[in-house]
């Protein structure tokens, strides 16, 4: 048996192993991904989520203004 022959068949096999490896490793990723719905969702409680913070801080700053009993 010739030498390089063996050290490319061992390489091919390797590089096969490392495709098979990556490709499951995408398609676990793919599976944690939320899906379109569930990023839409998020997106939309993220702004409502800033939305509350900047009206609770206008009032906090309006009130701030405002001696008590008055």
């Amino acid at each position: 048996m010739n030498p390089p022959l063996l050290l490319d068949t061992l390489a091919a096999a390797r590089i096969q192993e490392l495709h098979r490896d990556a490709a499951a490793w995408r398609r676990a990723a793919m599976a944690r991904r939320p899906s379109a719905a569930g990023r839409v969702a998020a997106r939309s409680l993220n702004a409502l989520g800033f939305w509350l913070v900047g009206a609770g801080l206008r009032l906090a700053l309006t009130g701030a203004g405002r001696r008590p009993g008055r």
